[in-house]
């Protein structure tokens, strides 16, 4: 893995920080990362829990809560299913498969 720190950077060495490398026109911001958060599925209470129940191959999988909304209401009204029509102009069927659906 790369380095995240400049090319010839030595530990305490607070002007290379500062002062950027000879990039005095580029601003210096400090940044530390100090917390993550993530909803995870399953048992997964963490990452590491997570990389562990993939690297396992493990499923995460779960119906729907119910009290979350109706998945079984109709939101849409039906289509109904016209099997000698094609509603598609145009195919990419190779030459010799070329035939009406």
């Amino acid at each position: 893995m790369a380095s995240p720190l400049p090319l010839g950077f030595r530990f305490g060495d607070r002007d290379s920080i500062l002062h950027g490398h000879g990039h005095e026109d580029v601003p210096i911001s400090i940044v530390a990362i100090i917390g993550m958060s993530c909803r995870l599925p399953g048992n997964a209470t963490s990452p590491d829990i997570l990389w562990r129940l993939c690297a396992e191959g493990q499923s995460a999988w779960s119906e729907i809560p119910r009290d979350w909304f109706n998945k079984d209401a109709k939101l849409l009204p039906p289509v109904e299913r016209q099997v000698d029509h094609d509603t598609c102009p145009r195919r990419a069927f190779p030459e010799r498969k070329r035939r009406p659906i």
